[in-house]
C-alpha cells in the first residue's frame, strides 16, 4: 500500500460478526426504499461467498 492509499475502513464479517480490518465486499443489498447496504466478509469467510444469494443474507446461525 503507498501512501496515497487510504487503509479500508473496518467493517463486521457478515459470517462470524467480527470487526475486521481487512473487508472484502462479498454483496450489495439493493433496495426500493433508499440506499442499499454492502455486505462485507473477512479475507477467511469471502471464499463462502460465490455472488448474490437469493432470499435472507444474513441468517441467525450466522451470530450464534
Amino acid at each position: 500500500m503507498n501512501d496515497s492509499t487510504p487503509a479500508p475502513q473496518p467493517e463486521y464479517c457478515c459470517y462470524d460478526g467480527q470487526l475486521t480490518r481487512e473487508p472484502v465486499l462479498v454483496d450489495e443489498v439493493h433496495s426500493s426504499s433508499g440506499a442499499g447496504t454492502c455486505v462485507y466478509a473477512c479475507p477467511q469467510h469471502a471464499a463462502l461467498y460465490s455472488g448474490p444469494q437469493s432470499g435472507p443474507r444474513l441468517g441467525a446461525e450466522h451470530f450464534g
